[in-house]
């Protein structure tokens, strides 16, 4: 505890504010597109883990923006609705916890955030007497937002001039279940979290250290739904350098312009994730953007990519209409791209102009085409007691519970094969030769309607995801029932006759359609009150 404490910003630095923002607003034009900033300014506010913002840095970088520097008197009429597009806090890990009713207002209502350095909230700030005193680091105000825990990691590289470290957030944006009668269920996927700054020790080779100093958060769901936040992570690094050189630079063209625009997802979904040669191919385009108008400014613009190559093969426009802060659609396949795709693995990439940004935004989907008999053929798993051998050779175990790193229990429900490609390369190069996946919840979104038997698309995305699994030699062990299982309108999930003829369908449907591929051994029940029983194709 300490009275007086961190920084010694002079009052002189910010008193010459309104001089300044005249001549900002004077410039300012095109309303839809220049954000309305407000920067949070106070005298003598302390900086944790980052160097005492420089006040007149700041707002020479923020020049282009419709800018409104706020002390914490002023602070909640600032945040008030209609008022800032974006908040920027300059203070590292400090938080001033008697602003926290009007942040927090703020946030709810949709509204974007940056934070430069630090960890968001970590270290509560109060005003007494006219001095700031800096209370213990806590969890108590991040968690509120989601973040659970932070910790410091050590520089990425020996050399003193990148001597800053990162600080690492793990994060849960929900506590609720899709599902609230099954042990199993996942929680609403409410938040997108994405990086915006990378460093890696091997280049874009996946088998280096990454370290992430900067992340996005667009909120689509949830207390906080619409708004979009950038926390810069690092530590020791200036403020106004993080704002130069991370966020603004061409604000109309920067993170910045982007966070203040709100949080916003577009989605490419291919009908199935793996067609067989000569079948047509369906999408599905949606567009997502709570409190504000999703549908795009003229067309979307597609782009027929093979592999992950990012060489277009063919590129498209659609319409895409509607009204409302989500809009989606069937897109026939266009007319000009090929009809007849060798086997390999695509990607359609889409781009669109949303009201009021002056950016794109962009999303991407991906499938296969392979025929049936691709999926025969390898080493055989075996599972003998407590081992397992590959092709009669022992196969000491380096494993992980894995499905899909976005969109997690619901991989085969929405499927994206380049992603789940990304992900086994860098799970190979981590050190892992094998995979426990399944189905763990909501099984009768994955069967025919009243039915125990698997959808084809079900199905289909389940061989694509074998087929990438096998391209990195990585053998799977498959459960069908973790925790407890459906009971399909019986009324033990366990014991009851009707119960277990529906799981018995269920898993022979897979069985029977997967018993050629070498590489799986199927596990009937995990994580329930029944011993695990192991089931070799």
């Amino acid at each position: 505890m300490r009275a007086g404490a961190g920084i010694s910003r002079t009052a002189a630095a910010v008193a010459v504010v309104a001089a300044i923002l005249f001549a900002v607003g004077a410039a300012a034009a095109e309303e839809a597109v220049t954000p309305r900033v407000t920067l949070f300014l106070e005298p003598d506010f302390p900086a944790i883990d980052v160097p005492a913002p420089d006040a007149l840095a700041l707002m020479k970088d923020l020049g282009t923006a419709r800018l409104c520097v706020a002390g914490l008197d002023s602070l909640a009429a600032a945040l008030a609705p209609g008022r800032t597009d974006v908040l920027i806090l300059p203070y590292g890990s400090a938080v001033p916890v008697q602003a926290w009713p009007a942040l927090h207002a703020y946030l709810a209502a949709g509204g974007n955030w940056i934070n430069l350095g630090g960890v968001p909230l970590a270290v509560p700030v109060v005003r007494e007497h006219g001095l700031w005193r800096t209370l213990e680091r806590t969890v108590t105000w991040h968690r509120r937002i989601g973040i659970v825990q932070a910790e410091e990691l050590p520089p990425l590289h020996p050399d003193p001039k990148y001597e800053q470290g990162t600080f690492a957030l793990t994060v849960r944006f929900t506590n609720s279940k899709l599902r609230p009668t099954e042990d199993g269920s996942d929680g609403p996927r409410e938040t997108i979290l994405s990086p915006l700054m990378v460093t890696s020790t091997s280049g874009d080779s996946p088998g280096g250290v990454v370290e992430v100093s900067m992340v996005r958060f667009d909120h689509l769901g949830g207390e906080f739904a619409g708004g979009s936040w950038a926390f810069s992570l690092k530590r020791d690094l200036p403020p106004e350098f993080l704002l130069k050189h991370y966020l603004a630079g061409d604000l109309r063209k920067s993170h910045l312009s982007w966070i203040a625009s709100g949080a916003a997802e577009l989605r490419v979904r291919p009908g199935l994730a793996l067609y067989r040669p000569g079948e047509p191919v369906s999408l599905a385009l949606e567009i997502r953007r709570p409190g504000r108008q999703a549908a795009p400014v003229g067309p979307v613009r597609l782009e027929l990519r093979k592999g992950g190559s990012g060489l277009p093969l063919a590129t498209a426009e659609v319409t895409l209409a509607g009204a409302g802060d989500c809009v989606t659609s069937a897109v026939p396949w266009p007319r000009d791209w090929p009809e007849q795709l060798p086997e390999g693995r695509y990607e359609v990439a889409a781009d669109a102009a949303l009201p009021g940004a002056d950016w794109r935004i962009w999303g991407s989907g991906s499938f296969l085409v392979s025929p049936a008999s691709a999926i025969a053929g390898g080493a055989r798993l075996i599972a003998d007691g407590a081992t397992f051998a590959l092709g009669r050779v022992p196969f000491p175990v380096s494993g992980t519970t894995y499905m899909d790193s976005q969109v997690h229990r619901r991989f085969l429900l929405e499927p994206d094969p380049l992603r789940w490609q990304r992900d086994f390369g860098a799970m190979l190069h981590a050190g892992v030769n094998l995979v426990r996946t399944g189905i763990w919840t909501g099984w009768d979104e994955h069967c025919e309607p009243g039915s125990p038997v698997p959808t084809e698309a079900v199905l289909r995305a389940f061989e694509a995801w074998l087929l990438t699994a096998r391209l990195y030699h990585m053998p799977v062990i498959f459960t069908f029932f973790a925790f407890v299982p459906p009971a399909w309108g019986g009324e033990n999930p366990y014991l009851d006759p009707q119960a277990v003829a529906a799981q018995s369908e269920f898993v022979a449907a897979f069985a029977r359609r997967f018993a050629p591929y070498p590489y799986e051994t199927f596990t009937v029940l995990a994580g329930s009150r029944r011993r695990a029983t192991w089931r070799g194709t």
